[in-house]
């Protein structure tokens, strides 16, 4: 994951990598014309009588394995770092910063729908409920603590969540229409009221967290 300062480092390191590709194939060019300038003098050195026929053949047979040699490992290189910047290339654009809409690509670029969701602040959270019942969430690198709440249908609480961890996390719940994004040493308190007895399922939704084990379980009980 990238902190905010060090954001220039993979796209610098992948603009490297393509450069090396790049030289590397059009180096391939020039090596074909260095051999033939070999072959050309050998052949000369033959004529004048400088070399025999055997050592011509020896240095000849010698030249075409080191081309072949060379050329397999040409062939190879320009690909190999180019896959390898593709690869850097996607994982900067899945995983951005770990904030949803805020890789380096812009805010346009951002994770969508279930993958990333959207950042929601204080302001835009459910307002509290006056004299209800408080439960509190607080999240870290990557767990929520409790990982299990239990409320009471049809009864409101006001829910606690603060980012005590280094990186931005939201709380979401999709059955619920819920969703509370935190920075990193904040705190939103949101209304929160299940009208269904069940079970559902709260987690991060900032790619990647979840599956790091970034979730818990909200159980409601019938009154």
């Amino acid at each position: 994951m990238m902190g905010g300062g060090g954001g220039w480092f993979v796209p610098v390191l992948i603009a490297v990598l393509i450069g090396v590709a790049v030289a590397l194939a059009v180096s391939g060019g020039t090596g074909g014309r260095d051999r033939e300038h070999a072959h050309e003098i050998l052949r000369r050195r033959l004529a004048a009588g400088e070399i025999d026929v055997e050592e011509y053949r020896e240095r000849a047979e010698s030249l075409d394995q080191d081309r072949a040699g060379r050329a397999s490992l040409r062939r190879w290189l320009p690909a190999f770092f180019g896959i390898l910047a593709l690869l850097l290339l996607i994982g900067l654009l899945v995983l951005g910063t770990g904030r949803p809409g805020e890789g380096w690509w812009g805010p346009m670029g951002g994770p969508m729908g279930g993958m990333g969701g959207q950042r929601t602040d204080q302001d835009a959270a459910p307002a509290a409920v006056p004299d209800a019942e408080e439960l509190t969430v607080e999240m870290t690198e990557m767990a929520f603590e409790p990982a299990t709440l239990e409320v009471t249908a049809g009864e409101p609480v006001n829910l606690t969540v603060a980012n005590v961890g280094q990186a931005f996390h939201d709380l979401t719940i999709d059955e619920l229409d819920l969703q509370l994004g935190v920075e990193p040493g904040e705190t939103v308190t949101a209304g929160l009221e299940a009208d269904e007895p069940g079970e559902y399922r709260y987690y991060c939704s900032v790619p990647g967290h979840a599956s790091a084990g970034m979730e818990g379980t909200l159980t409601v009980s019938a009154p």
